[in-house]
C-alpha cells in the first residue's frame, strides 16, 4: 500500500518541479485567463485586495465501488445512486502574495434499492485556506506557493435517518488540519500545475463511538493548453490516499481508502466570461465508489 501511494507522488512532484527547472519559458509575461483545473491547485495568487468566485456544478453517478483488492464490483442492478452538488470556491486578496480562501458545498443525494427510494440535500463539509505564494515564476523556476488548510464539520455526519437509505450523510464530522504545496510552471502554449497536501483529521464522536478517521493525503497534476479564440484544453490526474479508521480504538478492517482519477476538459474565455466543461473518470482506487462526474465551472472575478 505504501508503494503504490509513494510513487504517484515522487512522479507529481518530480513532473512538477523538474519539468519547470529543465524548459524555460521564453515568454514569462504570457498570461492567458483560464478557470484552471476542476481540482489541481493553481500556485498564482489574486492580488491585493481583489477577489473572485467560482461556482461549480457536479453531476455524478455512482454504478460501480472498489474493493478491498482493486476490484470493480457493482452497486446492485436494482441500485441507483447519483448526486448533484452546487460548490463555490471564493479567494480574497489580502496582500500581493497572500490570498484568503473558503469553499461551501451545498448536496443533493438520490438513492434508489429495489423498491425503496429516498433523496436528502444538505451542506456537505466547508473548507478554509490561508495561501502564501512566497516564490514567484522565473525562467528557470515556477511559481510556488503553500498552503495551510481547515476542513470544518458542516455536513451532517451521524444520527442517520434509516428511511433516508444513507443519502442524508453528507459529512465526516471531523476538523482537519491540512499543509500543503503548490506549483505552476507556463510553458507557452502550455500551463503545468501539480499540487501535494496531507490532511490529519482530529477525533470525533460519531453515534457515541469515538472515531479516529486516517491521515489523508491529495496529489494531482494538470495540463492546460490554449489555442486562439479563447479556448484552452485541460487535462488532470487526481489522486486520494487516506490510512484505516480507528472506532473506540480498534482499526477497522478494510477502511483504508485509495484513488487516481483522470478529468479531461475544455474552457473559454470571452472577455470578462470565462467557463470550463470536464469529466471526471475512474483509473483505479480501493474501497472506494466509482464516479463518473460531469462538472461545470463559471469565473467571477473583481
Amino acid at each position: 500500500m505504501r508503494q503504490k501511494f509513494y510513487l504517484p507522488v515522487v512522479v507529481l512532484v518530480w513532473l512538477v518541479l523538474a519539468v519547470g527547472n529543465l524548459l524555460a519559458a521564453e515568454e514569462v509575461e504570457w498570461c492567458p485567463t483560464s478557470i484552471g483545473p476542476v481540482t489541481t491547485w493553481t500556485a498564482p495568487v489574486c492580488g491585493a485586495k481583489t477577489w473572485y468566485a467560482i461556482p461549480r456544478f457536479y453531476f455524478t453517478n455512482f454504478k460501480k465501488f472498489y474493493d478491498n483488492n482493486g476490484d470493480k464490483q457493482s452497486v446492485g442492478d436494482d441500485t441507483r445512486l447519483t448526486q448533484q452538488q452546487q460548490m463555490i470556491f471564493a479567494a480574497y486578496g489580502l496582500s500581493d502574495k497572500l490570498e484568503l480562501n473558503a469553499q461551501v458545498a451545498l448536496v443533493q443525494n438520490h438513492a434508489t434499492i429495489g423498491d425503496l427510494t429516498a433523496n436528502s440535500t444538505g451542506w456537505a463539509d466547508s473548507y478554509l485556506i490561508l495561501r502564501d505564494c512566497f516564490l514567484m515564476e522565473q525562467a528557470q523556476a515556477p511559481c510556488i506557493t503553500g498552503m495551510l488548510q481547515l476542513k470544518l464539520p458542516t455536513g451532517k455526519y451521524q444520527h442517520a435517518d434509516a428511511d433516508k437509505l444513507g443519502t442524508d450523510i453528507t459529512g465526516t464530522g471531523s476538523t482537519d488540519l491540512g499543509v500543503g504545496l503548490v506549483a505552476t510552471k507556463k510553458l507557452k502554449p502550455v500551463i503545468l500545475h501539480g499540487d501535494l497536501s496531507i490532511f490529519h483529521p482530529f477525533e470525533v464522536t460519531v453515534d457515541d463511538v469515538e472515531v479516529q478517521y486516517g491521515n489523508w493525503v491529495t496529489y494531482d497534476l494538470g495540463a492546460e493548453y490554449f489555442i486562439e479564440n479563447g479556448v484552452n484544453f485541460m487535462l488532470e490526474m487526481n489522486g486520494f490516499w487516506q490510512g484505516k479508521e480507528e472506532d473506540d480504538g480498534t482499526t477497522v478492517d478494510e477502511s483504508d481508502v485509495t484513488y487516481l482519477q483522470l478529468t479531461p476538459g475544455i474552457g473559454y474565455t470571452y472577455k470578462s466570461f470565462t467557463t470550463l466543461l470536464a469529466y471526471q473518470m475512474p483509473l483505479s482506487g480501493k474501497n472506494a465508489f466509482i464516479n463518473e462526474t460531469w462538472i461545470i465551472n463559471f469565473l467571477v472575478s473583481f
